[in-house]
């Protein structure tokens, strides 16, 4: 009896490493995967310099976009400011 009861003793421990290995696996590559978006979105993001290889890239990207953009402006205001007399 006691052998039974050491046998269906593993088998539960074996069985709880089964789901919870399972469920490692199943979040580890949801947390990895590419992030999923529509061709166009993505398209249309790769032709602004924008990396889509995963969502930190995509964040840092667009981050470094917006600074781009945002020197671009100042420029352009500081000329206009230039180009106007006093």
């Amino acid at each position: 009896m006691k052998d039974t009861r050491k046998a269906f003793v593993f088998l539960e421990i074996l069985l709880v490493l089964i789901v919870i290995s399972f469920l490692v696996y199943i979040a580890l590559k949801t947390y990895f995967k590419k992030p999923t978006m529509d061709k166009e979105t993505e398209k249309i993001l790769t032709e602004q310099g924008i990396d889509t290889s995963n969502q930190k890239a995509i964040l840092d990207s667009a981050r470094d976009k917006v600074r781009e953009i945002n020197k671009q402006q100042l420029n352009y205001e500081k000329a206009v400011e230039n180009l106007m007399p006093h």
